[in-house]
């Protein structure tokens, strides 16, 4: 009987051995695809920096062009 507890408790060993190996590899596996993740997502927050400055440039280039039409249509206003 104590042959018996021994194989089954070798058993259970081993399984989770198995067990932890391959819990190992996933954590791995994750890991790796996070910091893909994180790469991937500091380079999309460059891009969205970039686009949102040229957003503000281009809203800034719009109102001064507002304004000089503004300016044009007042002048031809008092002329006409």
């Amino acid at each position: 009987m104590h042959q018996e507890e021994q194989k089954k408790l070798e058993v259970m060993a081993f399984e989770s051995e198995t067990r932890i190996a391959s819990l190992e590899e996933k954590i791995t596996a994750t890991l790796k695809e996070k910091e893909e993740v994180m790469s991937i997502n500091e380079g999309l927050m460059l891009e969205l920096e970039g686009l949102n400055e040229t957003l503000n440039t281009s809203s800034t280039e719009l109102h001064h062009l507002k304004e000089e039409i503004y300016a044009l249509v007042s002048f031809f206003c008092k002329f006409s």
